[in-house]
């Protein structure tokens, strides 16, 4: 019992680990990109930013529910003399792009870092570890009750020692059980606010920062 309990608390860290680590490394990667850019150029660099991110499966589904809600600012188009085509802007307050949404409704935590991944087994995983102690100390207590014979005087000896030494296992399941289940949940939450939910604040701050909410009408 003690074995499954420990196997069961390093498979659950590693997978963990291995899932914040590739969450981190999608959204660290959408930081660099988005750091180059500025408010007052995305009307000119906005197919670069369109492109990059349609191109990237982490981030595209939901780049592109987030386009729909995007406004630009209106120009017309004007024909010189030479044929030459040049744009003038019908209004001089909009030049930056604007959104009509929230970018947080598209860009929060579970679009961008719980959805990725198996996230509610990952919460679980405490549960199931503190499931383990009264599950195998109660089947141990049984097992050991059953164990005891009392048909002579030697086997009653023998027997009760066997007995105490289940019942040890038995306390020491639910030890261990309950501990791995605390040290998986500090882990976990650790890890988590490491990989996961600071690169995921520094996104938010940047999406928030170059696309202005303005109302839908």
């Amino acid at each position: 019992p003690i074995l499954i309990v420990l196997f069961t608390f390093l498979a659950s860290t590693i997978y963990c680990f291995t899932q914040y680590i590739k969450a981190g490394k999608n959204l660290k990667l959408i930081i660099q990109y988005m750091e180059g850019f500025k408010k007052n150029d995305l009307n000119f660099r906005f197919k670069e930013i369109d492109s990059w991110m349609l191109q990237n499966p982490y981030v595209a589904a939901i780049w592109t529910e987030f386009k729909n809600t995007l406004v630009f600012s209106e120009s017309i188009a004007l024909k010189s003399g030479n044929d030459d085509m040049k744009y003038k802007d019908v209004s001089s307050t909009v030049q930056n792009v604007q959104t009509t949404s929230d970018p947080l409704y598209f860009f929060n935590e579970d679009t961008l870092v719980t959805s990725k991944f198996n996230y509610k087994m990952i919460q679980t995983i405490p549960t199931v570890l503190t499931g383990f102690g009264p599950l195998f100390t109660f089947l141990n207590i049984a097992i050991a009750f059953g164990r005891i014979d009392f048909s002579t005087q030697e086997k009653t000896i023998a027997s009760v020692s066997g007995f105490m030494v289940n019942m040890q296992t038995a306390a020491l399941v639910s030890v261990v059980a309950v501990g791995s289940s605390l040290i998986y949940l500090l882990i976990e939450r650790i890890m988590y606010n490491k990989l996961c939910k600071t690169p995921l604040i520094k996104i938010q701050e940047i999406m928030g920062g170059l696309f202005a909410s303005i109302s839908a009408e």
